[in-house]
């Protein structure tokens, strides 16, 4: 079982329990799937997580980050594809 409480903390920082709720834990582990490709019309048009803008150069660096050019090579990332290619 797990337990999961939420609580409300007051300016004075004072606190009150809003819910409380006991979960049971699932008795199997669900195999790890990865992601489909994000569709959404952001990613279509070419997106950067990392400076918040519009690119041309984007790129999926993880399941669920982008880059552009300068992004990736700012912070050493390397594409998703080139990743596996290592």
């Amino acid at each position: 079982m797990m337990t999961i409480s939420v609580y409300r903390v007051r300016p004075d920082g004072t606190r009150s329990l809003e819910s409380h709720e006991q979960v049971t834990r699932p008795t199997e582990v669900p195999a790890a799937t990865a992601f489909a490709p994000c569709e959404c019309p952001r990613c279509l048009q070419g997106w950067c997580d990392f400076h918040q803008g519009p690119s041309s150069t984007d790129a999926q660096i993880d399941e669920h980050r982008r880059a552009c050019a300068p992004c990736r090579e700012q912070r050493r990332l390397a594409p998703l594809t080139e990743v596996g290619q290592r």
